[in-house]
């Protein structure tokens, strides 16, 4: 036998060696008590040990045990439903816009009959605006 004390209500009782290391509740206050290991002073039936009732799963209780199964089942429903999908935005429509009208900038350039100063001016210009078209739409991602 092994004797364990109550830490809630200083009761002491005395549990079968066979429980060591178990978990079991105190008689007098229901509260759940761990059975140090070792200490075996003999066996005895296990009738004759005075806690209640081995606890296998202490926090468990029926509130607490359909909680946990809503938890669960919620998780379940979760797990199958389909990944979220980010609705098409406006800003993944600007970078292709503004590289549009870089474009459509350059084909006015090269119809246009402009000095070469100018038309370099402009075709950098409209390089610029491409470019930062192609930052819109990597930055979208």
């Amino acid at each position: 036998m092994i004797a364990i004390h109550c830490a809630n209500c200083r009761h002491s009782t005395d549990v079968v060696a066979s429980l060591a290391g178990c978990l079991v509740r105190c008689p007098k206050c229901d509260g759940v008590l761990r059975v140090p290991k070792g200490d075996e002073q003999g066996e005895g039936l296990e009738s004759e040990y005075l806690a209640k009732e081995v606890v296998e799963n202490p926090h468990r209780e029926p509130e607490v045990q359909e909680y946990v199964d809503r938890i669960q089942q919620r998780v379940e429903l979760e797990r199958k439903q389909q990944p979220y999908r980010r609705p098409p935005h406006p800003d993944r429509l600007y970078g292709p816009i503004v590289i549009t009208l870089g474009v459509l900038l350059m084909i006015s350039i090269v119809t246009s009959d402009l000095g070469p100063m100018t038309m370099l001016v402009r075709f950098l210009f409209a390089g610029a605006v491409i470019l930062f078209g192609v930052v819109l739409v990597v930055a979208a991602r």
